[in-house]
């Protein structure tokens, strides 16, 4: 999956991240933000793994797929349990917004590092909303049944490697670390599953830990 077209950024979600979602932000913030907003686009670059596998069994809060990997934990297991089939995520915006922060920090421009660091989320977001659509097309009649992150509940962030480790025929551009940090830093891995109903759940109101 190379392509989801262009990434659009969502001013008002920024601010929620900054803060500011339920009052007006100052207009230093807001002129800062509308120029990291427009200059931003070069500093983007997507990459994009997606790999689809067989659920080949389910039994004792272990979901086993069709190359003999095992999704271990109660969490997993109940969110995967209804599915057929699990799409394998790992995508990225690119090591130059990383760089373009820490320029920030280091030359006391903070308030634009956290702005830029924001930014880079809500790039993220928008990169996966494409990944779904491009993936709902693909699995028709199958639905996104689930989604899922290393970290939540007790799917442990181990399962880091594992979906690095499924991808890797096809990731040349991501790195992984002893304790299961990606590199670039704006790189996610998500889980989807995919069966017959339709994931409803918003995943902002269901977190334990709101960011706004």
């Amino acid at each position: 999956m190379k392509n989801i077209g262009k990434i659009h950024i969502d001013k008002d979600k920024v601010l929620k991240f900054l803060g500011y979602g339920q009052r007006k932000p100052p207009q230093i913030i807001q002129k800062k933000l509308n120029e990291e907003c427009e200059g931003v686009y070069p500093f983007i670059k997507p990459q994009i793994h997606t790999k689809i596998f067989k659920i080949i069994h389910k039994d004792n809060h272990q979901i086993t797929l069709e190359n003999n990997y095992v999704l271990k934990g109660e969490y997993a297991f109940n969110q995967l349990k209804i599915c057929e089939r699990v799409c394998v995520a790992l995508y990225t915006i690119g090591k130059e917004m990383d760089h373009k922060i820490k320029y920030y920090a280091n030359n006391n421009e903070m308030m634009r590092g956290m702005i830029l660091d924001k930014i880079g989320v809500v790039a993220l977001d928008d990169i996966k909303e494409g990944i779904k659509l491009k993936l709902l097309k693909e699995v028709a009649p199958l639905k996104i049944s689930s989604e899922i992150y290393p970290g939540e509940k007790d799917f442990s962030i181990f399962n880091q490697r594992i979906i690095f480790d499924l991808l890797k025929d096809e990731n040349m551009h991501i790195c992984i670390n002893e304790e299961y940090q990606f590199f670039p830093i704006k790189t996610v891995g998500v889980i989807f599953g995919l069966g017959r109903k339709a994931h409803n759940r918003d995943l902002c109101e269901s977190c334990e830990n709101k960011c706004f």
